[in-house]
């Protein structure tokens, strides 16, 4: 806010300076009374001071600047169509108009004979001012419309009464009174003396009424300023004080002596002041009508800021919605209400119409958007059309939106793909492909204007053209876009442009939802027969394991015949393989049950040294056999864990036999373990040729064959991908680690709670 404006508003809260000028502007209009009061007190003070020439122009300064004062308010009344401001206005003008007559009528300046007009005058001019003051304060009365409508007449009416005023008091009365003392009645007392003769007895009721409409103005004018603070209005609750102090003053002047000056310059004190006002928003707002509104018209300007806003607001709507028929009537009341003309209104309604085209055309962005979104999103076809046909209903106001979909020789509208008036229709229809204009449609993705009938008129909303917009992907026909506006708008390109756009994103997202559509119904086939390969692999696997055990069986018992060495080594052999088959088959078994979560885990407690002893024991004849060392690394005390040892035995099983299987002769394997707050760690390494790193991340999957390409055994992929899955069942993590050619090690990592019984039934 600039500094003009800062100071032409008084705070709230002021400081201890402010507080004091308005101290002193209230010991200056107690002034009056005072000087009154002391003349009545002391006669002697109340000198004569006899000039008409002076009282003559005193009172006609006066007079003119308050009727340009009241001419400027008059006009931005009328301009802000404020009746309150016309009313303040008019008691402004009643005042100046009556009491020039007081000023011409200063006997012995421009007529002799009119004491009676000078007399009555002055408190005529303030009573009159002052009821039409009084009455502005009403809210009701300042908001009648025929106030402000009929301006005019009320001037006429105000002007004709005082024209009948001045040539009752300047003409005929006089007139009469000299007719009178030349004739024989001359006896009888005259207009004029009876008029002076009156004024004592009526002039204290005209001054009780001054007091009372004067006080009461200037009250409700001060609450106003007092919630509102402004000097401008300020001038105008001291301008009312000192009109009721001149009333005062007229009452007890005496003709021509001091008192009798004292109510003239009060009057001209209340002029000045509201004057003064007036120059401080000529200095604030460069301008004289703008001064007045800032004086008076505050709030109105404010309110009709708002109504001239709600104006264009409705004139907006009613473009925005095609209402032409509303638009006749709008334009009438904003010529009615604003005093605009037919060139203003024009131009008005084509920046509207502007700002409704701007919008317009944001809001199908906006759903352009919307509907890109939705093709990305949506995978359903279905949900994908309902999507899209209520947006674009929705953002266009349109009378029909609907997609039909082609297949064979006839397109199918469901009922949800089928928008009228903003609801969905009530059933499903079909129209055979010949209704449509299939050369045009496969030619081009220009939309093709069509009236309804025919095998389209089930679609028919309204008399007006609809378009239809071709849904093609790569040259296909997928369906056809059916748009109708209402009867009162019209398509325009742009509405074109954007249902051309609509329909390539449709388009598009129908022939990636029929895609996914195709790609899942293939997945859930190939989930299917993957299903029905597992479980009949497991049910083959299952029915293996029977005779493996009793081949295994078998051997046993020949082993306890009396047999050659040669045999015995035979025998050992058929043995061991048959024992590694049959672990293969329980590798299979388990990890199918571990991935679907339906091995239990038999958890207790095992000495971890005992264990890896018995594991490496199991091992060891191999191993001599292969001509490698097996060797085991402990520490002296190793504790109790509590884990499923058959399960743990097994995943040592594997990974020593994989060193065994994949490292050359006179290789060394040995098996570290180490125990900490942590966890357990345990290791099996060996110095053979390693892991190719190519080969490591595949490493633990399924059926993953991996191996030296030197290695004279090849492994099923089965045994690595159960051990990782056992492992995990106890929360654990299987490694590997690889430099070829300095060997491989593999390592288990258990957490700690495998050390604390209590923390592993919990788990």
């Amino acid at each position: 806010m600039d500094s003009a404006a800062t100071s032409a508003h008084i705070p709230t809260a002021d400081p201890p300076a402010r507080h004091g000028r308005w101290w002193m502007i209230g010991g200056a209009l107690l002034i009056g009374p005072l000087l009154l009061l002391l003349l009545r007190l002391a006669p002697a003070l109340d000198v004569k001071v006899q000039s008409p020439l002076g009282h003559f122009w005193i009172v006609t300064v006066s007079s003119v600047i308050a009727m340009l004062m009241a001419g400027l308010v008059l006009r931005a009344a009328v301009v802000r169509r404020d009746g309150r401001v016309l009313l303040i206005g008019m008691a402004f003008l009643a005042l100046s108009t009556i009491f020039f007559i007081h000023a011409v009528s200063t006997p012995g300046v421009i007529f002799t004979n009119t004491r009676h007009a000078t007399q009555w005058s002055t408190p005529l001019a303030l009573l009159a001012a002052a009821i039409i003051l009084a009455l502005s304060t009403n809210q009701r009365i300042a908001e009648q419309s025929r106030l402000i409508e009929h301006w005019r007449g009320w001037l006429v009416v105000g002007f004709s009464l005082w024209l009948a005023y001045t040539l009752f008091m300047l003409l005929y009365v006089p007139s009469h009174s000299v007719a009178a003392a030349d004739s024989a009645a001359s006896a009888s007392k005259t207009i004029q003396q009876q008029l002076i003769d009156l004024a004592p007895r009526v002039f204290p009721v005209l001054t009780s009424l001054n007091l009372l409409l004067y006080g009461f103005a200037a009250l409700i004018y001060g609450r106003r300023w007092w919630r509102s603070p402004t000097r401008p209005l300020a001038t105008l609750v001291i301008g009312a004080i000192l009109l009721a102090e001149t009333a005062l003053a007229v009452q007890y002047g005496i003709l021509w002596q001091l008192s009798f000056w004292s109510y003239h310059a009060l009057l001209l004190s209340a002029v000045i002041v509201v004057t003064y006002g007036v120059l401080m928003g000529v200095e604030r707002t460069g301008s004289l009508t703008s001064a007045v509104e800032g004086l008076l018209l505050g709030s109105t300007v404010e309110r009709q800021r708002m109504a001239f806003q709600d104006g264009m607001a409705t004139l907006l709507e009613a473009l925005e919605n095609g209402d032409r028929q509303a638009i006749p009537e709008l334009r009438r009341d904003l010529r009615q209400r604003f005093a605009m003309a037919e060139d203003q209104l024009d131009l008005l309604q084509h920046a509207v119409s502007v700002v409704a085209l701007d919008r317009e055309q944001a809001r199908r962005q906006q759903a352009l958007v919307d509907i890109s979104h939705t093709v990305t999103l949506d995978l359903s076809a279905d949900q994908l059309i309902q999507n899209v046909v209520t947006t674009l209903a929705k953002t266009t106001n349109a009378a029909l939106a609907a997609v039909g979909l082609i297949e064979d020789a006839t397109m199918t509208i469901e009922a949800n793909h089928h928008i009228v008036n903003g609801q969905p229709a009530a059933a499903r229809v079909r129209i055979p492909s010949t209704a449509l204009p299939l050369k045009w449609l496969l030619s081009t993705d220009v939309p093709y204007n069509v009236t309804l009938d025919g095998g389209l008129k089930p679609l028919a909303i309204n008399g007006s053209e609809a378009l239809l917009v071709p849904l093609s992907h790569h040259n296909h026909l997928i369906g056809v876009l059916f748009f109708q506006l209402p009867e009162s708008e019209e398509l325009d390109t742009r509405m074109e442009s954007m249902l051309q756009s609509v329909a390539a994103h449709l388009a598009t997202g129908l022939t990636n939802a029929r895609l996914y559509q195709a790609l899942k119904r293939e997945h859930e086939q190939l989930q299917r027969s993957e299903q029905t390969k597992e479980q009949m692999t497991q049910m083959i696997v299952h029915d293996l394991k029977n005779p493996l055990t009793a081949i295994i069986n078998y051997l046993d018992i020949l082993k306890r015949d009396a047999v050659t060495p040669n045999q015995t080594e035979l025998i050992q052999g058929a043995r061991r393989s048959s024992v590694t088959m049959i672990n293969l088959v329980t590798d299979l078994l388990d990890s199918a049950r571990l991935q679907e979560g339906r091995l239990e885990l038999r958890l207790e407690a095992v000495n971890l040294g005992a264990l890896l002893d018995r594991c490496v024991a199991d091992m060891r004849t191999w191993a001599n056999q292969e001509h490698k060392a097996l060797t085991v690394e402990l520490p002296a005390q190793m504790p109790s864990i509590y884990v499923d040892s058959h399960l743990l035995e097994r995943v040592l099983g594997n990974l020593i036999s994989n060193s065994i299987k994949h490292t050359p002769i006179t290789s060394v394997i040995t098996v570290r373990a180490e125990c900490n707050e942590q966890g357990v760690q345990i290791q099996v390494h060996d110095n053979g040729p390693g892991i190719p790193r190519e080969q490591q991340a595949q490493l633990f999957e399924r059926f993953s064959v991996t191996g030296p390409t030197s290695s004279r055994q090849r492994n099923s992929g089965l045994g690595l991908h159960f051990c990782k899955l056992a492992i995990e069942a106890h929360a654990g993590q299987i490694e590997v680690a690889s430099e070829p050619p300095h060997g491989t090690t593999f390592t288990i990592w258990l957490p700690g709670r495998v050390l604390d019984r209590e923390s592993v039934a919990s788990s």
